[in-house]
């Protein structure tokens, strides 16, 4: 019988992935609280990015106005 190294006994571990701002279109691990969409650090304010904060966009995709 072969023994199983450590790293197989091991749960798998999340790895966070780095997505684009959909303002500036750099890596960001961020996004808006309000419309979910990925945001750097630059366009958020509260968590909430600029365009949802200065009313270019709704709110979540497909909430009813």
């Amino acid at each position: 019988m072969v023994a199983k190294s450590d790293a197989s006994r091991r749960p798998p571990q999340a790895v966070a992935v780095a997505v684009l701002c959909h303002i500036c279109h750099r890596p960001t691990l961020l996004a808006c609280r309000n419309c979910g969409r990925p945001a750097c650090d630059e366009h958020l304010a509260g968590s909430v990015c600029d365009e949802c904060r200065v009313g270019r966009r709704g709110s979540r995709p497909g909430a009813q106005a």
